[in-house]
C-alpha cells in the first residue's frame, strides 16, 4: 500500500507533541523514569531536511540520498535516517562504503532478499539482497521475520551467503537476552528497521501489516542490546505508513522509538 514517502513529515509532526516535557527547564536531552536517569544530555541532533528525489529517476535518487549520507559522516555525525519505504535502504548503507567494513542488523517481518520483479532490481523486496552485493558488508543479522511473506528461494539465498536469521516465534520464545546472544559478534553496525517488524495490533499504519509480530518493549530490547554489545554507525527507520493509520499511532511510536535508540547510541554509562 502507498504512502510511505509521508512517512518522514508524520515522524516530524509527532515528535513535536513532545517538545513541552522540559519546557522551562534549563536541562537539554530527556528524563526516562524507568533508568531513573537523563539521557542525550549532551548530545547535539540536527534535522538535516529532506533528500531530493525523483520517483522516475531512481538512479538520480539513489546518488542524492548517497552523497547525502557522506556528508553527513564527512562532518564526523552519526546518521539517523527516517524513510520511506525500504528500498531506500542500499543507497543509504552504500555511503559507508569508506568506513567499512560494517555489519548490518536487519530488523523486519520480510526477508526482502527477492532478486528482482519484472526486471526491477531496486524495490521495497530487495532491499538486503542489494546491501549483501556490498562488498564491505560483511555479516547480515535479519530478525524479527515471520509467516508466508518470505519465499522459500530467497531465504535459502540468505542463508546460502552466511547471513544469520532469527523469526519472530525465536524472538518471542527465546526473549531478548538469547536472541542478542544469538546474532554474530559485530563490531561496527548499520541497523535497518522496517516498522511492520511490529504487531499490527501495535503499529497497523505500515504497508504490508503482517500478524504475529513483536511488540514495542520486544523491539526496543534489541535495539539498546545491539547498541551496548557494537558501535553503530547509523540507522535508518523506514516503512511508517500514515494513510492507512487514522489514529497516527504509527508515527508516534516511530518518534518515541527513534529518540530511545538515539538514548541507547549516546549512552555513556554503557560505553
Amino acid at each position: 500500500m502507498p504512502g510511505a514517502r509521508f512517512g518522514p513529515r508524520a515522524i516530524r509532526e509527532a515528535s513535536t507533541r513532545y517538545g513541552f516535557n522540559d519546557r522551562g527547564n534549563r536541562t537539554s536531552g530527556y528524563w526516562d523514569v524507568d533508568e531513573e536517569r537523563r539521557f542525550l544530555s549532551d548530545v547535539r541532533i540536527v534535522d538535516c531536511g529532506d533528500v531530493d528525489t525523483l520517483y522516475t529517476d531512481f538512479s538520480y535518487t539513489n546518488s542524492s540520498i548517497t552523497e547525502t549520507i557522506k556528508k553527513i559522516l564527512a562532518a564526523g555525525a552519526l546518521p539517523a535516517v527516517i524513510g520511506g519505504n525500504h528500498s531506500t535502504t542500499p543507497a543509504v548503507v552504500a555511503a559507508f562504503e569508506a568506513l567499512g567494513p560494517i555489519d548490518v542488523v536487519h530488523i523486519d517481518a520480510h526477508i526482502d532478499y527477492r532478486d528482482s520483479v519484472m526486471s526491477v532490481h531496486y524495490f521495497g523486496g530487495s532491499p538486503m539482497r542489494r546491501v549483501s552485493e556490498l562488498q564491505f558488508v560483511r555479516h547480515i543479522a535479519q530478525l524479527g521475520l515471520r509467516g508466508w511473506g518470505t519465499r522459500e528461494e530467497d531465504y535459502k539465498d540468505s542463508l546460502a551467503r552466511g547471513n544469520r536469521i532469527i523469526t519472530a516465534r525465536q524472538i518471542k520464545g527465546w526473549g531478548t537476552k538469547r536472541t542478542l546472544e544469538e546474532i554474530p559478534k559485530m563490531d561496527r553496525v548499520f541497523v535497518s528497521l522496517d516498522f511492520d517488524v511490529f504487531d499490527p495490533a501495535v503499529v497497523s499504519g505500515v504497508g504490508s501489516p503482517t500478524p504475529g509480530g513483536l511488540n514495542y518493549d520486544q523491539v526496543k530490547d534489541l535495539l539498546v542490546g545491539i547498541a551496548r554489545q557494537s558501535e553503530i554507525v547509523g540507522y535508518d527507520l523506514v516503512e511508517v505508513n500514515p494513510l492507512v493509520d487514522r489514529t497516527g499511532n504509527s508515527a508516534v511510536t516511530a518518534a518515541w522509538l527513534n529518540l530511545e535508540f538515539l538514548g541507547a547510541i549516546f549512552d555513556r554509562d554503557h560505553q
